[in-house]
């Protein structure tokens, strides 16, 4: 039996080396691992995105264009919302080379709340300016956040297994 690929999904705004000891971790367990490098941009990847431009879609297309270039099975470890994007690209691809989902901190179920709380924890008091930033960034990340996650966790196959890991001290 060939083992599977662990694909890495990273957390917002991080950089592909923050996961680095999560990598090792995994290579020293006998894990080959790829680390998706999700990017910022703001012009769509492809026409598909053009009219549901938001992060989670640029991402989910990011992330499908890895899982396609691996053959064989993986596991996806994704963290924090980004995760939100591992679920999508999943269930678009309707592949069965996804073996199962590990959900590190996410995704969140109340996409807003867990923006107030980044910043809270960044900014201990946040201004009025930083909570627009968040509330402009809750509103691009994904319009309908709560709606779209239901709708693709509810897509998943019947039985496929998921991972969730919630820390007591998440923010």
């Amino acid at each position: 039996s060939v083992k599977p690929q662990i694909i890495l999904v990273p957390f917002f705004g991080a950089k592909p080396t923050q996961l680095t000891k999560h990598k090792n971790l995994l290579n020293i367990l006998g894990f080959s691992v790829t680390v998706v490098p999700l990017t910022y941009r703001w012009i769509p990847v492809s026409i598909k995105s053009i009219m549901n431009f938001n992060f989670k879609q640029i991402w989910t297309e990011e992330i499908e264009v890895i899982l396609n270039q691996i053959d064989g099975p993986k596991i996806i470890f994704a963290f924090s919302n980004p995760s939100a994007a591992a679920i999508s690209a999943i269930v678009r691809r309707s592949q069965n080379d996804i073996k199962a989902l590990i959900c590190d901190s996410g995704p969140s179920g109340d996409f807003y709340q867990s923006v107030r709380g980044l910043l809270k924890y960044y900014y201990k008091q946040p201004t009025v300016v930083q909570y627009l930033v968040g509330w402009y960034v809750f509103h691009f990340w994904s319009p309908g956040w709560d709606a779209s996650l239901e709708k693709d966790i509810k897509k998943l196959p019947t039985g496929f297994p998921v991972m969730t890991i919630m820390g007591g001290n998440d923010h």
